[in-house]
């Protein structure tokens, strides 16, 4: 009965439908009915009785005749397009007319119970409601449906590649080509704005990856899924971070572009680190590093070391690890690349804590921490400030700890990536606990547990049980 009223998507005519054929069939069991509604292609057929008065179908079309042609054409489109809801800007892009008209579109298919503006800017359609808008799409020319939906997939690249060099402006960026004619993509002023962006446009940008990918836009899927990272990785969603990578991955070695799939690789062996798979990550990481030697890509390959560092490091081998961090800080050096040296700084010196060289780590982050304030690097500089903390604590230096961990929180905090946020506090419960203030360890640590538990990271059960036992 559950699954019968979820596919009713709420439509009192759909469940009274159902309604009426369970009762007029009694011999036909409630979960034949539910495997019937299930299949998206039947859904519809599944919800006509024959009577065109009780026939959703025969519904839905006495709403959308009534439209008028650019209503109507708007209609379709929003039906074909991925993701739950669809934004203004985005709808502007689809149909590549004025965000004025789109305005004035969306009034009406509101009017006509088409579509909802379930929140400020956004809208969506009831799922029965997107079934029928997608019959009528796929009723007009290919090329039409295409060509629309190839804008809204430029919309979501164009807006999200200068929506991450907000949320990360020392990143390697890459070239775009351009938008097609129509779409205009969104601006917006600051990191912030580009958070909250890539927070609503989450499941569209995802869905957006493997939508390129099938329209033949693999340029799209890779430039795209590229631009997602930052993002996944700063909210932890790992597992869309991989998987848009593994669509990137392929869309790059149908291109023959050697660079690209070095880049899916070493994005991969990130987000497989991130989820604990850390042999998959390693492999990633291996492979990337030979594509890149062989294209003699230097600032990548340093990238990569960096990669293999962090992994070795998560396998519990800091002395490799440390030998990795060293090569890449050697390139970086090599080639002037400022940003790349104050990250490896601040890598062996937390491998230095690792091994139990502290003093080594307070030489080592000290740098990454003056290095990154010239290049305004702030989440950069937010890593080395946990790594001075770490090393103050074992150092029993628990003021000097407490006052590098709250300046790394301040800095992670203002750019937006929990997952950091979720360790910091970790440490930063250990130095209050060491330093014999129990309450205010445990304050630290429910802080962390509770963004854990938010975004899915691997240290909420040794959180859980760090809360229990110090009760």
């Amino acid at each position: 009965m559950a699954t019968l009223l979820t596919y009713c998507a709420g439509l009192p005519l759909a469940i009274s439908i159902l309604a009426a054929r369970a009762a007029a069939s009694p011999e036909l069991p409630l979960s034949a009915l539910a495997e019937e509604v299930q299949e998206a292609a039947t859904r519809l057929d599944a919800l006509d009785t024959g009577d065109m008065a009780a026939d959703l179908r025969a519904v839905f079309a006495s709403s959308y005749h009534a439209l008028d042609p650019d209503t109507a054409q708007a209609f379709r489109l929003i039906g074909l397009a991925p993701g739950p809801d669809i934004s203004v800007p985005a709808t502007a892009s689809l149909t590549g007319l004025p965000v004025a008209r789109v305005r004035v579109l969306l009034r009406k298919l509101r009017a006509a119970h088409l579509t909802q503006e379930h929140t400020p800017g956004r809208h969506r359609m009831h799922d029965l409601i997107r079934l029928y808008a997608t019959e009528q799409g796929h009723g007009q020319p290919v090329s039409v449906s295409e060509a629309a939906l190839h804008r809204l997939v430029d919309f979501y690249l164009h807006t999200a590649h200068a929506a991450a060099g907000l949320l990360d402006a020392h990143r390697d960026q890459i070239p775009l080509a351009a938008a097609q004619p129509g779409v205009v993509p969104e601006e917006m002023a600051d990191h912030g704005a580009a958070l909250d962006w890539f927070t609503a446009e989450h499941r569209m940008l995802y869905a957006a990856v493997d939508l390129a990918a099938g329209l033949g836009l693999d340029a799209h899927a890779w430039q795209l899924a590229w631009a997602l990272e930052t993002f996944f990785d700063y909210r932890g969603h790992w597992h869309d971070w991989a998987a848009s990578q593994r669509t990137a991955l392929e869309a790059a070695r149908r291109l023959g572009e050697r660079s690209w799939e070095a880049g899916a690789h070493r994005s991969l062996g990130m987000a497989y680190t991130q989820m604990g798979r850390l042999d998959e990550g390693h492999s990633h990481f291996d492979r990337a590093l030979e594509l890149y030697d062989h294209l003699g890509d230097r600032v990548r390959q340093a990238h990569t070391y960096r990669g293999l560092g962090w992994v070795c490091d998560r396998q519990g081998r800091p002395r490799e690890a440390l030998d990795h961090n060293e090569r890449a800080l050697s390139l970086y050096r090599r080639i002037g690349h400022r940003g790349g040296q104050a990250m490896a700084l601040n890598n062996a010196g937390w491998l230095h804590a690792m091994l139990g060289q502290y003093q080594r780590t307070l030489d080592y982050c000290a740098q990454a921490v003056a290095l990154n304030r010239e290049i305004d690097d702030r989440h950069a500089e937010a890593g080395a400030w946990d790594s001075l903390g770490y090393a103050h604590h074992h150092l029993a230096r628990y003021a000097d700890a407490t006052g590098c961990y709250e300046r790394a929180l301040d800095l992670v905090r203002g750019v937006g990536d929990r997952f950091n946020e979720t360790e910091i506090l970790n440490h930063l419960g250990d130095t209050h606990l060491a330093a014999g203030d129990h309450e205010a360890a445990r304050q630290a640590w429910r802080q962390a547990l509770e963004i854990a538990e938010e975004i899915g990271h691997p240290a909420a059960d040794e959180l859980r049980d760090r809360l229990t036992s110090s009760v």
